[in-house]
């Protein structure tokens, strides 16, 4: 039996998933036009599913190598020596249990790998003893995307695929990387380094604009499959158009609203049970949450911005320079013209959040006033005086 997942990789086998079946034929046109680019999403945007299903798709066509940077440790990118050591290895893993062949051949590499001028030439080697084109994906490259070692490695995938443009060497057809940063922040992070050399070492990625959230439409296809196995009626045109509008299309929101009602509102697909639903998903401590509220403390420029708009109830002009981390991280987006919070659930989560922060600091502010000595008699604490008061604080 099927569930709806809300962790980790989606697998259609094992769980209710959206049909994102024209989102994969757009990506697939932008890499049959041998195009390299990003993929940069906020955190549980389903970009680790949609690259796991576009490689299903790509295995029909050409050599795919997936791979990805979690879990690599600080090692492999200290010196050049240690990376090019190593990247082949990494290349290795991520075809360990699929394609035995390629396997074999990318540990031979890693052997002999020492420099990026031998990491070039090897490349070069691979590609030309493939019977296909080779498409690269490397997942989750937030973890080495400001470091120098991993710039340089960006610099030479663009040196060769400068060149096979003018026929002077081979190189993958397409490179693809998967994280939340977007290339302007990796730069960001090297013009903080003395050594500037490193000013565009993605210049050649093309802009990737998919629109990633699911719409009604998209939703409702897996509320159809949902029913045609559950055998449950419901209006699934109505709940796809009221989770949307709720979540703005938020693949985890979509997946834990819609979790929550199939097994902790006994399967109440109304209207009212949707509500019920994201009053329970406000009061959970989840992953996603705990993203959302930790930029919002750690970038003073977010929080200012979240303050104006949901607490003073201020209109922001909509700049996506000034607000880009806002933006990159899911917190805002745009709406006629203007910075607005990203959906409804992160508007009441927020707002929430401030005014608890508000009335905490309130309160706070009231224990400098007492005076300690209230409390002591004849050198000795008055219990009785301190529960008084403290009974008057939670009051």
């Amino acid at each position: 039996m099927k569930e709806f997942n809300v962790t980790g990789l989606c697998i259609p086998e094992k769980h209710y998933m959206v049909d994102i079946g024209d989102k994969l034929n757009k990506i697939l046109k932008m890499i049959d036009r041998e195009t390299y680019f990003t993929i940069n999403r906020p955190r549980q945007y389903g970009k680790t599913t949609t690259l796991n299903r576009l490689v299903e798709e790509l295995n029909k066509k050409y050599i795919v190598i997936k791979t990805s940077f979690e879990g690599i440790g600080d090692e492999m990118f200290q010196t050049e020596e240690g990376f090019c050591r190593s990247i082949f290895d990494v290349f290795a893993f991520g075809v360990r249990f699929t394609n035995k062949e390629l396997y074999s051949i990318l540990k031979a590499y890693a052997g002999k790998t020492k420099s990026f001028k031998e990491l070039s030439e090897n490349i070069t080697n691979l590609i030309e003893g493939c019977n296909k084109d080779v498409i690269l994906i490397i997942d989750e490259v937030d973890k080495s995307s400001g470091n120098r070692i991993f710039m340089q490695f960006l610099g030479v995938l663009r040196n060769k695929y400068m060149a096979m443009a003018a026929k002077e060497d081979l190189t993958f057809k397409s490179v693809i990387l998967g994280g939340v940063n977007d290339i302007k922040n990796i730069k960001l992070k090297i013009r903080e380094e003395r050594d500037r050399v490193f000013n565009s070492p993605w210049n050649i990625a093309a802009d990737f604009r998919l629109d990633m959230s699911f719409s009604a439409q998209e939703i409702e296809t897996m509320l159809k499959d949902y029913v045609n196995d559950t055998g449950i009626k419901m209006d699934t045109k109505l709940i796809s158009e009221e989770i949307r509008s709720f979540t703005s299309g938020y693949p985890y929101l979509v997946s834990r609203i819609c979790k929550n009602i199939d097994e902790y509102l006994e399967r109440d697909w109304t209207v009212k049970g949707l509500e019920k639903a994201i009053k329970m998903t406000l009061n959970e401590h989840n992953t996603l949450f705990d993203d959302v509220i930790k930029n919002l403390e750690n970038y003073e420029e977010i929080k200012a911005a979240v303050n104006e708009i949901l607490v003073k109830g201020r209109h922001i002009s909509y700049n996506p320079f000034v607000y880009e981390k806002g933006i990159m991280y899911g917190i805002f987006s745009e709406r006629e013209g203007s910075l607005a919070i990203h959906n409804t659930i992160f508007e009441a989560l927020l707002y929430d959040y401030l005014i608890a922060q508000k009335e905490l600091q309130t309160l706070a502010l009231r224990f400098p006033q007492i005076d300690k000595s209230d409390f002591i008699d004849s050198g000795k604490l008055n219990m009785e005086k301190l529960l008084l008061k403290f009974q008057e604080f939670i009051r």
